[in-house]
């Protein structure tokens, strides 16, 4: 979730008439709220570690993932109709069904390459860490997140040149949102006891940096700030990449 709540500093430097806070939908702060609630989860489940209580070898807190995540789906889309339905009605014309289709189709193919490559990636990196004698945690944490956010990247800066700032916030809280609730699903894969009871204990800093940069958003959201500093960002996102900064440090020199 901190590469994530990281993207948003480029999108806030890219909007260069405004910071992106001052346009965007208050829908997001209910993504960014959720966030916040299964981080807690998750950061609680790290700092108890086998103490946490578990079922059948599986962490009590991922059912808890899992249902949080389903009902930030719901909520936001409510949101969303309720917003609709309140705004000026345009009727605009339905798409082809053959554009639709071919659509989906691309969407698939892209899917499928980014899945692939995934598979691939864990044992690379693996291999990186022991070779440059790095930590698995760090690598993890950062080089594995940085290339995994790679494609969010290019989505997102896609979204931007079609004017599309409401989804390209969205596609990133939302992808903060299921990478927090993937974690309920390895638990189920993960037959040596609950999965957050085995990680290192440093990954609870990096789910409280996580908090913290979920509160600067939220704080964001809510204040719409409207300067810039040195005229490239606003200050939310100069307080975004410093926290992120300051977890990588950590992480790094925990060397665990």
């Amino acid at each position: 979730m901190c590469d994530q709540s990281g993207l948003l500093v480029i999108v806030d430097a890219l909007q260069r008439h405004q910071p992106i806070y001052r346009a965007a939908s208050t829908t997001h702060l209910l993504s960014a709220g959720f966030g916040v609630v299964m981080l807690d989860f998750v950061a609680l489940s790290l700092l108890v570690g086998t103490r946490a209580p578990s079922l059948f070898q599986v962490g009590a807190f991922s059912p808890l993932l899992l249902g949080l995540y389903l009902l930030a789906l719901r909520s936001v889309q409510a949101h969303e109709q309720q917003a609709l339905a309140a705004a000026p009605s345009t009727d605009a014309p339905a798409p082809p069904t053959a554009a639709v289709q071919r659509e989906w189709r691309h969407f698939g193919l892209a899917a499928v390459a980014v899945v692939a490559a995934g598979l691939w990636l864990p044992e690379a990196a693996d291999r990186l860490a022991g070779e440059l004698n790095l930590s698995r945690s760090f690598v993890g944490t950062f080089l594995m997140a940085l290339v995994t956010t790679l494609p969010e990247m290019a989505v997102t800066l896609s979204a931007l040149r079609l004017g599309a700032l409401d989804m390209a916030i969205g596609h990133l809280l939302g992808s903060s949102l299921f990478n927090v609730m993937i974690l309920a699903i390895d638990d189920l894969f993960y037959r040596r006891g609950p999965l957050l009871a085995a990680a290192d204990p440093v990954h609870a800093g990096t789910a409280l940096t996580a908090l913290v940069m979920s509160g600067l958003v939220i704080i964001g959201l809510v204040m719409r700030p409207q300067g810039r500093v040195l005229r490239v960002t606003s200050w939310i996102s100069i307080a975004l990449l410093s926290t992120y900064l300051v977890n990588v440090a950590l992480v790094y020199l925990s060397g665990t």
